[in-house]
């Protein structure tokens, strides 16, 4: 099913998707797009790639069973390399599914690439956000029955700080919610070896996207890196002293309500798109002020400023915007995999990117998933139900059914009805003009009257198909949590507890890697 067919997302992600946003975009998301770029990324220098290199296999040296990542991280230092990345909040055990899936299309891309392009290597790299300060969108998981969450006074720290003090009441949890299903003793081990293990969250999350991922060679980077951040260091000044950011991403904001939609939803840049994080791990926003610059109430000049970003780069944090510049800056990357928000705000930096001279990626929309047990499947087939109805309007598929097997016809025939009033018109006509305009007012006053006695017709029907308009409910209900597909809100343990690794398998094999498309997967 074609994304962009169905009601889910805004307008500008439809538009991108119909190839109608190309002065927003680099490439296309597809063969001839990446032979373009791959011949465009060749210039990454080799003296990043040797730092990119060192720093990855520093941060996972201590990673089990790592002989393909320390394989694909030593590729990274040759010219002939190049990576795909998918990146996320550090979401307590992954959070919703769209988390693996993210991840799997990004695979899944490097190694359709590496089919066609033999003479080079790509490599899938999952950005870990450690950065980010919002625990509150991080500290939960759910399945269908039961949300897990962890409580902690977080501070506005940066997320990959925190302790894990505390988590062991998930694992307990995990344990009883899952009890009898043959997979669960997989599951709390690799919660137990990742969260009970490791002594923050960042060193916790690194290990168990390792362990999901570890046989398809996913790198996993954390970008707070000192090294890579002091790379970094002449777009963060221009960032400070000449607000970038908000001069180019503003001019493209006006571009596209002027030439695209004025509906878009942006994310509006600041004067400083960056945070400082202190030594506590606390971030805190860099605010412009009309005679200074403000850190959590504290004054600086923007000399000082810049002197703190030359000794201590590692303390400054891109916000939502300068991020997928940095990315850029330090990875030979060709395109990112993002969700429906990310790649809107991607959408807005393409001017950025062009000023400062970084090279913009490739934006690969990653696919969206339903999963359904073959007994739903077997009984929408029954049903005569398809599952693109269920995505039409909230009672499409109940009258759909009820139209389809009532043997009294439930739809009141207007062609009929108009074409009795439409006699009386040409009569009415013939004797006074004046009075077929209120002839027109009864004849919308009963279409109206007419249709709700169908909808009334409807819902009595509703009544004697009751087993069944219940089945297409409880499909339904497998799809959608409060209008948003399930993969935003189900966590993959949900299935693995049933399937363990092959349902990640099941997943991989199911991705489109070069489409957007919204895939049915049978569990």
């Amino acid at each position: 099913m074609k994304i962009q067919n169905v009601n889910l997302h805004s307008d500008i992600l439809k538009k991108y998707l119909s190839g109608n946003m190309k002065d927003f975009i680099s490439y296309e998301n597809d063969l001839d797009g990446y032979t373009n770029k791959i011949r465009s990324r060749k210039d990454f220098s080799l003296k990043k790639r040797e730092l990119l290199s060192k720093v990855l296999l520093k941060q996972n040296k201590s990673l089990k069973n790592n002989n393909i990542q320390v394989e694909n991280i030593k590729k990274l230092k040759f010219s002939n390399t190049f990576t795909i990345t998918t990146g996320h909040q550090l979401c307590l055990f992954t959070g919703p599914i769209f988390f693996i899936i993210k991840i799997l299309q990004a695979i899944k891309i490097c190694k359709d690439l590496e089919n066609k392009f033999s003479d080079y290597n790509f490599v899938p790299i999952f950005w870990m956000a450690t950065e980010d300060h919002d625990f509150e969108e991080i500290k939960c998981f759910n399945t269908s029955k039961k949300e897990f969450s962890i409580e902690k006074n977080s501070n506005n720290k940066c997320v990959g700080s925190l302790d894990t003090l505390g988590f062991e009441k998930i694992y307990h949890e995990i344990s009883e919610h899952f009890d009898g299903k043959p997979f669960k003793n997989e599951l709390l081990e690799l919660y137990k070896n990742s969260y009970l293990k490791f002594k923050n969250i960042a060193d916790a999350t690194r290990h168990l996207v390792h362990e999901i991922f570890k046989d398809y060679g996913l790198v996993v980077l954390d970008p707070s890196e000192k090294e890579l951040k002091n790379e970094f260091k002449d777009i963060l000044r221009k960032e400070i002293s000449g607000s970038v950011v908000h001069e180019k991403v503003t001019e493209t904001i006006k571009q596209i309500d002027k030439k695209i939609d004025k509906s878009f939803r942006k994310v509006n840049p600041r004067k400083i798109n960056l945070f400082y994080v202190d030594r506590e791990n606390v971030r805190s926003r860099i605010k412009l002020k009309p005679n200074h610059i403000e850190i959590d109430k504290k004054k600086f000049s923007e000399n000082e400023l810049l002197n703190l970003v030359e000794s201590a780069p590692e303390n400054f944090s891109p916000n939502v915007l300068i991020r997928p510049i940095y990315q850029e800056f330090i990875l030979p990357n060709l395109s990112y995999v993002g969700g429906p928000s990310e790649i809107a705000y991607w959408i807005q930096l393409k001017s950025t990117f062009d000023f400062l001279d970084v090279p913009f990626p490739i934006l690969s929309l990653r696919n969206s998933m339903i999963f359904l047990s073959t007994r739903d499947i077997k009984q929408l087939e029954k049903l005569n139900i398809q599952v693109d109805d269920f995505f039409k309007n909230e009672t499409y598929a109940e009258t759909k059914f009820i139209k389809e097997n009532n043997n009294t016809n439930s739809k009141i025939d207007i062609k009929y009805y108009l074409d009795f009033v439409d006699q009386i018109r040409k009569s009415v006509q013939k004797i006074d003009e004046n009075l077929v305009s209120f002839l027109n007012s009864i004849e919308k006053k009963q279409i109206k009257e007419l249709d709700s006695l169908e909808k009334k017709i409807i819902k009595s029907q509703k009544k004697i198909y009751q087993s069944d308009i219940k089945k297409i409910s409880t499909i339904r209900n497998k799809i959608f949590f409060n209008g948003k597909l399930m993969e935003r809100k189900i966590n993959f343990s949900e299935y693995y507890s049933y399937q363990g690794k092959s349902f990640i398998d099941k997943l991989y094999k199911s991705i489109a890697q070069y489409n957007s498309d919204i895939i049915l997967v049978e569990i």
